[in-house]
């Protein structure tokens, strides 16, 4: 069990992808690019082992993209998605 607060890492979470969604992330190169960015803005927002933990996920989440190709590419973000 955490220690209560979830909503308020998500909330800041949120707040720092909002923020650096027009300068940071590669919104013009692949899905793969953005998702690995977008972890690298949790893990600074946020710190600690959620942010880390966020950011792996995040990675993860990103290399997979990089194996979707073709027709399977819409259900492969999918799933990768829903790892996260």
């Amino acid at each position: 069990m955490g220690d209560g607060d979830c909503g308020q890492t998500v909330a800041t979470a949120s707040e720092a992808i909002l923020r650096e969604l027009d300068t940071t992330y590669p919104l013009n190169g692949p899905a793969s690019s953005v998702v690995r960015a977008v972890g690298g803005s949790v893990r600074q927002a946020v710190g600690g082992s959620s942010g880390a933990l966020y950011e792996v996920a995040l990675a993860a989440a990103g290399a997979q993209l990089v194996s979707c190709a073709g027709p399977t590419r819409l259900c492969c973000t999918f799933a990768c998605l829903m790892v996260v």
